[in-house]
């Protein structure tokens, strides 16, 4: 296993880290859409 590989699986894991921070940010505004709407009602 080089460097080249190593450098590989830490720009993968940051992506993923990414793409998950995003989703949570998604969940949370869909969470407060919902008792937004819950209130609403």
């Amino acid at each position: 296993m080089g460097y080249g590989s190593i450098e590989a699986l830490e720009t993968g894991a940051l992506m993923r880290n990414r793409e998950m921070s995003s989703l949570l940010k998604l969940v949370e505004i869909w969470l407060e859409g919902l008792k937004y709407h819950k209130h609403k009602t």
